[in-house]
């Protein structure tokens, strides 16, 4: 995807609906937008910082609607940048992790998932990814591991 674009709740529909996958709650959903390849394989830093393809505020609904667990993207914020409202900041981000509790895991790379999804047809796993035992803190970072 292209940064700056929006991804809304009826792709996210239309791609579980393509992939077979039926999205349960207590599911943890991965996102590949594609952009980590901006970063990791182009070494555009500059690019990869200055805007994202990512998830739209109406998203926000679809997720809790979903029930899920957890939401893991290869880009760096989760959401669209530039944002849909220039005079909100981070509305997705505040939204997910404030008001629904949805832990957030940003910059995975899935490229090697995908390719192993693509290949054989299965885009469902056992996914877990550990944080490190720190008490009091927001954050972590974690070591996902997909397990097919």
């Amino acid at each position: 995807m292209e940064g700056g674009h929006v991804i809304g709740p009826e792709t996210l529909d239309a791609v579980a609906e393509r992939q077979g996958t039926e999205i349960r709650a207590g599911d943890v959903l991965l996102v590949r937008t594609g952009w980590w390849r901006k970063f990791a394989v182009e070494r555009d830093a500059a690019g990869w910082m200055s805007t994202e393809p990512g998830l739209g505020l109406d998203c926000v609904r679809w997720i809790r609607d979903h029930d899920l667990a957890a939401l893991g993207m290869d880009n760096w914020g989760i959401e669209v940048a530039p944002g849909e409202d220039p005079a909100v900041t981070s509305p997705v981000h505040c939204v997910l992790l404030r008001d629904v509790g949805i832990p957030l895991g940003e910059i995975f790379d899935l490229e090697a998932l995908a390719e192993d999804c693509a290949g054989d047809g299965v885009h469902e796993f056992f996914f877990v990814a550990p944080p490190l035992k720190v008490t009091g803190a927001v954050g972590s970072p974690v070591n996902p591991l997909a397990l097919k």
